[in-house]
């Protein structure tokens, strides 16, 4: 469990851990430098269940190092994750571990429902149960949508695989996507299936989401579908040293189109901020979406949305 600045949810996290019907576990929490109650939150469980093992950071790793940093560390034979700021049914790791055993597989991951801040339930994720995914598979979907048939959030693993593959590269680091390349990346040598039950909630921070919107970001999917497009048509691993100067090459010409016109960017916030009916945050983006392209006119009909639909938010209140 990753730990950042998460005290209002925190405590959720780690009861949804200490409540499993399986009881056989070990938690490794990693806090990256919180600057508010978390770790002392965290601290006070571990000093009362010693299953619960807490690591703090000498200086902010950022999600991706930190993970790692704890895979590294896991003593069990099979490892999963769990967010801070997210919690699981308590028959998950029950039900993953039993699955994985059974359909002598390698990987699993479950179905998730969305929650929102204040832990109300807003949508059912659309993981169909598959008792076996090849890289083929994963690849074939991830081209045709940039999107996984496998929710990545409840990774359930022989810790065989790790040992083998290793851990998420540090390329992706604060870029997102590690998760997505890593299971594409495992699932050439093992064997991966997903659960239909929803084990696990997946709490939407509207606030993360908008702000986590960058050029990286948005090139993400393409990039690692580039990856892996390089890998199955020429067996190269652009994630070698050797071919660093070619990733940084398609990464360069990914981006391009958002560093010529980076109002695209600030629409991209717009929209998000709209989905989660940040009005305020995608007020500020439009504008300077605008600002960098003052003739495109889905701008001002995007403005016009928003105005509506912050005032008609005010008079409702």
């Amino acid at each position: 469990m990753c730990l950042y600045n998460a005290e209002d949810f925190v405590e959720q996290a780690i009861n949804s851990i200490i409540d499993q019907s399986f009881n056989e576990w070990e938690l490794l929490i990693g806090d990256d430098c919180s600057t508010d109650r978390s770790l002392e939150i965290a601290e006070h469980f571990a000093s009362k269940d010693d299953r619960i093992k807490i690591f703090k950071n000498d200086k902010n790793l950022g999600y991706l190092l930190n993970t790692n940093s704890l895979w590294h560390k896991a003593q069990g034979n099979y490892i999963t994750f769990q967010d801070a700021d997210d919690w699981s049914d308590k028959n998950r790791l029950t039900l993953q571990y039993n699955f994985i055993r059974e359909k002598q597989i390698d990987i699993c991951s479950s179905n998730f429902m969305r929650v929102n801040l204040k832990g109300i339930k807003t949508s059912v994720g659309s993981i169909e149960a598959r008792e076996k995914l090849t890289y083929s598979d994963l690849y074939s979907e991830f081209a045709r949508h940039r999107k996984l048939p496998v929710f990545t959030g409840s990774l359930f693993l022989n810790k065989k695989v790790s040992d083998e593959v290793g851990m998420y590269k540090s390329f992706f680091s604060r870029k997102c996507g590690e998760d997505a390349d890593w299971i594409l990346r495992a699932s050439r040598s093992f064997k991966v299936g997903t659960l239909p039950e929803i084990l696990y909630f997946y709490r939407e921070n509207p606030r993360g989401v908008t702000q986590n919107i960058s050029i990286d970001s948005l090139v993400n999917n393409d990039l690692i579908f580039n990856i892996h497009e390089k890998y199955i048509n020429y067996g190269i691993d652009l994630l070698e040293d050797d071919y660093a100067n070619d990733l940084i090459q398609i990464e360069t010409r990914l981006k391009r189109k958002y560093v010529k016109d980076i109002s695209s960017v600030y629409y991209e916030k717009v929209k998000n901020g709209i989905y989660h009916q940040l009005w305020l945050f995608s007020l500020k983006n439009i504008l300077l979406a605008i600002k960098a392209k003052p003739f495109r006119s889905i701008y001002y009909r995007t403005l016009f949305f928003i105005l509506k639909s912050s005032l008609k938010v005010k008079s409702n209140r």
